[in-house]
């Protein structure tokens, strides 16, 4: 009997607990932009590495002059918010520079789409890297009729790991 009653009480206060408690809100909402009418999945996806070329272009540029401004340009609020010290970012610069070199070319090496985001991974070659240097790229579009944003941005090589 004492069993059944520690047994009903317990049952009784998990259950008052989850009344109480309330289902949490996205902390980021998803706004999935559809392809264009008629445009098929691969249409879109082309269409989207040729609107990041000038946004991708400009980054890789920015590398090479240490340019700020340029290198966050076209980032979201968020990334530009994590890189708004250009003194951090020009001592980044530096020794990135020192570790792969100035870039000269890329190529795409694959595109992915995942919910909002479009994901384009770039071959790019660096005077001082060995290999080509894999960067990823990950845009978004805020609204339909706003432009690709960076959402985020990494570069992987052997010579940015030692």
């Amino acid at each position: 009997m004492r069993r059944c009653t520690i047994l009903l009480l317990m049952m009784l206060c998990a259950a008052g607990c989850s009344i109480g408690a309330k289902k949490q809100p996205d902390r980021f909402p998803v706004t999935v932009i559809q392809p264009s009418p008629g445009e098929t999945q691969e249409e879109e996806l082309k269409r989207i590495v040729r609107e990041a070329d000038p946004i991708i272009e400009n980054i890789l540029t920015a590398i090479n002059t240490t340019d700020h401004a340029a290198y966050i340009r076209d980032f979201n609020q968020a990334m530009q918010s994590a890189y708004h010290d250009k003194k951090q970012f020009k001592k980044i610069n530096k020794w990135r520079l020192s570790r792969i070199g100035t870039y000269t070319a890329k190529n795409v090496w694959k595109i992915e789409k995942q919910h909002q985001y479009y994901i384009i991974y770039y071959w790019a070659k660096f005077t001082k890297a060995q290999q080509p240097v894999t960067v990823r790229l990950v845009l978004e579009r805020p609204n339909e009729n706003e432009p690709l944003k960076v959402a985020m941005l990494s570069y992987n090589a052997p010579e940015l790991t030692e």
